[in-house]
């Protein structure tokens, strides 16, 4: 499946009220320059920063149940990609890939 491992932030105390039921935070939510730059590598510098974190918000915006990778059915919920005849396909390529 797509996935990020993100550690989580220890630093925040479990009852704090900007924490959710599984732990993340808004600020570990997003990329640290870390993880971009980790990215540019993986990728062989064909994404630049920007590109890299609108790619992620998206990311975030699809896994709605916050599993850190996209479901099947949460991929199918692209309009785009929901009504085309080769959906099928699409998503079996990328079953079972972890980025």
């Amino acid at each position: 499946p797509l996935h990020r491992d993100a550690p989580r932030d220890s630093s925040r105390p479990r009852n704090d009220p900007n924490t959710d039921a599984m732990g993340l935070t808004a600020s570990s939510l997003n990329l640290t320059q870390y993880d971009v730059e980790e990215v540019q590598e993986h990728c062989g510098g064909k994404f630049n920063s920007r590109e890299i974190q609108c790619l992620y918000k998206r990311f975030r915006t699809l896994d709605k149940r916050h599993k850190g990778y996209i479901s099947e059915d949460e991929l199918m919920s692209i309009p785009e990609l929901a009504i085309s005849p080769l959906a099928p396909r699409v998503t079996r390529v990328f079953q079972n890939l972890n980025f």
